[in-house]
C-alpha cells in the first residue's frame, strides 16, 4: 500500500511535470510570438522614420536646388544689369571723348584763324 501511494504520487509528479513542460513551452512560444511581433514592429517604425528621413533630404537637396537655381537666376540678372550699366558708362566716355576732340579741333581753328 506504500508502494501505491509512491506510484500514485510518481504519476502526480510526472503529470506536474508534464504540465510544468507544457505551461513552459506554451510561454516561451508566447514570449517568442511576442517578441516576433515587437520586432516587426520595431522595424516598421523604422522603415517609416527611415522613409521620412529620405523623403526630408530629396527634399532639401530640392529645396537647396531651388536656392541655388534663384541665386544663379539673380546672378546673371545682376551681371546683366552690370553690363548695360558699363555699356552706358563706355557711351558715355566715347561721347565725352568725342566732344573733347571737336572743342579741341573748333578751338583749334579759330586760332588758326585769328
Amino acid at each position: 500500500m506504500a508502494d501505491d501511494c509512491t506510484d500514485r504520487d510518481d504519476g502526480d509528479s510526472q503529470e506536474d511535470e508534464d504540465l510544468a513542460d507544457s505551461i513552459w513551452e506554451e510561454f516561451a512560444q508566447r514570449w517568442e510570438d511576442q517578441f516576433r511581433r515587437l520586432s516587426e514592429a520595431e522595424d516598421e517604425q523604422l522603415r517609416r522614420i527611415s522613409e521620412k528621413v529620405s523623403n526630408l533630404a530629396v527634399q532639401g537637396a530640392a529645396a537647396y536646388d531651388r536656392r541655388i537655381g534663384a541665386a544663379i537666376s539673380d546672378s546673371d540678372s545682376v551681371a546683366r544689369q552690370l553690363s548695360r550699366v558699363t555699356g552706358e558708362v563706355v557711351e558715355a566716355e566715347r561721347r565725352h571723348a568725342v566732344e573733347e576732340v571737336t572743342f579741341e579741333a573748333e578751338r583749334a581753328r579759330r586760332e588758326a584763324v585769328n
